[in-house]
Order: structure tokens, then sequence, then C-alpha cells
């Protein structure tokens, strides 16, 4: 009898393991399909005024050591400047100038827009808009440079600046009038709007700085204000976000569909943004932000070197071996190019 009993004890304690491990597997499935809710954190400044911001330069006053030693060379910074270089047209204007088609603008040129992959130039007109010439340049600045004309105009136009670019390539920029704060991507476009009392006490800091700890999704939202290409405001409609500071909660007013992110033939750059924004804001992975692997300023490749590898590597680097990358061209809709 008591033989019987101990089995029947031994039954009933091997089915409750087989019950307690059958449900730690499916909450270990549930946890690993879990997604959260991109809108849940935060707020956004969609149809507020907009903020009081200090400017760059006044920055750059007490940072001229640190941050103004290296500014210049800065990917944010080359995103749009003026056209001169030591007192010189820049080498896109003289490339410009040595079209038939390119020349008849070159002079009319104020701001040159992109570096890297593409080059772009605007003026202001007499009422201060900024208008954009439908000449461009792709791959400026190596041997493979050549221009293209988009033909909408055949020279400048007017509105296709604010329609598509204003809100990443300039800063502080009122959704109503379409008018900067500053013509170009200044310190605050990524810090947030100066805060006096960040100088006094332990306390307050500006997004980004090195005692802050902006959770991802923070980060995220930041990043992916300017470098999530192909979503649109739900505003405003307009391919970037409407009065977006940082800080905010970008997903509140930015529509994107992160269904896209798997598509092989997603280009490299904008896969690797995607997948690693999704992560976060969809999936709650918190590891891996942009600031894992990039400095704001310098621009440089030294915690990217430094990072253990990851799915995210092969993205763009081959598998075996490992430093050679993998071929590939950035095209952009959103950018025209």
């Amino acid at each position: 009898m008591k033989s019987l009993k101990l089995i029947l004890l031994i039954i009933v304690a091997l089915a409750a393991v087989v019950m307690t491990t059958t449900a730690s597997s499916r909450l270990f499935e549930q946890e690993k399909t879990k997604q959260t809710d991109p809108l849940d954190w935060g707020s956004n400044h969609v149809g507020k005024p907009t903020p009081d911001f200090y400017g760059g330069d006044e920055c750059l006053f007490c940072h001229r050591f640190t941050v103004g030693q290296v500014w210049q060379k800065d990917a944010h910074f080359r995103s749009i400047r003026g056209k001169y270089v030591g007192g010189k047209d820049a080498p896109e204007i003289e490339f410009l100038k040595s079209d038939n088609n390119g020349s008849r603008g070159a002079s009319k040129v104020e701001f040159i827009m992109g570096k890297k992959e593409v080059s772009r130039f605007l003026r202001r007109n007499v009422d201060g808009d900024f208008e954009l010439l439908s000449f461009g340049i792709l791959k400026p600045g190596s041997d493979k440079a050549r221009y293209f004309d988009l033909r909408w105009s055949h020279g400048f136009a007017g509105g296709t600046f604010d329609a598509a670019c204003i809100g990443c390539h300039m800063t502080g920029v009122d959704s109503k009038t379409k008018t900067p704060f500053e013509p170009f991507v200044g310190c605050e476009s990524c810090h947030g709007p100066h805060n006096p009392e960040h100088t006094k006490g332990k306390d307050v800091y500006l997004r980004f700085s090195k005692k802050g700890k902006d959770p991802a999704q923070m980060i995220a939202s930041s990043c992916g204000s300017c470098h999530l290409r192909g979503g649109e405001s739900r505003s405003t409609g307009l391919p970037y976000p409407d009065n977006f500071v940082s800080g905010d909660n970008l997903f509140k007013d930015f529509k994107f569909d992160f269904t896209q992110s798997d598509d092989p033939k997603l280009n490299p750059i904008d896969a690797h943004i995607q997948k690693n924004i999704r992560d976060i804001v969809i999936k709650g992975n918190n590891d891996v932000s942009c600031l894992s692997c990039h400095r704001i300023h310098p621009s440089d490749t030294l915690r990217h070197r430094r990072q253990l590898k990851t799915d995210y590597c092969m993205i763009c680097h081959e598998v075996e071996p490992f430093k050679q990358i993998k071929k590939f061209e950035v095209h952009s809709q959103t950018c025209e190019y």
C-alpha cells in the first residue's frame, strides 16, 4: 500500500513538473514575441509654439575647445552649409559651374545640402524663403561624381525644400510658417533647447550629455526624427515630424511602417537604422542604441569598432571574412536620389 502511495506521489510530482515546464516555456515564447506600444511614453510638441532656442554659436562659445575643434568635420554640420570654403567656392560649386546646365544656377547658390551620397543646392528668394535647385551631384568628391537633374523646374523652385527637407536639415522649424530658427543643423537639434541651469548644478542635463542617461527609446526618437526615412507626420502628412523637439516621443506624430524593415531589397544603411529603432520601440530591446556605436561629435567609428558582433553587423558585413563589406548602393525616395 505504501509503495502504491509513493508511486502516486511520484506521478503527481512529475505531472506538476511537466505542467510548470510547459507554462514556463509558453511564458518564454510570449516574452520573445511580446511587443511594446511605441506610443506608450512621453509627449510631443505638435500644435505647440516652437520652443525658445539659444543658438549654436552661443553653445560653441563655452564649448569652443572641445566640440568647436571638431564641429566643422561633423556629418551633422556638413548636412547643410554655406557655399564657401576658405573664402573660395566649395568643390561642389566648382563642379556645378563646370556643367553647362548647372553653371546657370551656380552663381545664385547660397547653401549646399548633403555631402557623401548626394549634394543639393539652395538659395533664398526675395521673401526669404528657401528654393531648391533641381540639379544635384551624386557621389560628390569621388571619382564617380556625376550630375542628375530632377527636371521638375530646370532651375530653382520654391516649396520643394519646405515639403521634404527643412524639418531635418534646419533647426527649430515653425510648423506653420516653415521658417527655421537656424538655417542649418545646430546643437539644439540633437541636444534639445538650451537650459541655462545646466551649468549650475548636477541635476540638469541637456539631451545626450555625458552625464545624462537617456533611455534607448528617447535616443531612437531623437536620431530617428531625421534618419528614419520613409515615414510621415500624422498631423501634416510631410516626410518629417511636426515640431519635433529632442526628448519627445517621435512616434506620437511620426507614422512609420516597420514591416518593410526586413525587405532584402532595402539598402543596408536604411535597413540598419530601421531594424535597430524597431527593436527598441516595438520589441523593447534596450541593449543596443544608436549611441552604442555612434558618437555625435566627432563623427567616428571608435565605438562601432569596439562592439561585439551582433545580427546588426551582418547587414553590412560579410560573415566571412568579417572585415569585408557587402557591395551596396544607397538610394532614397524621400531625399530624391
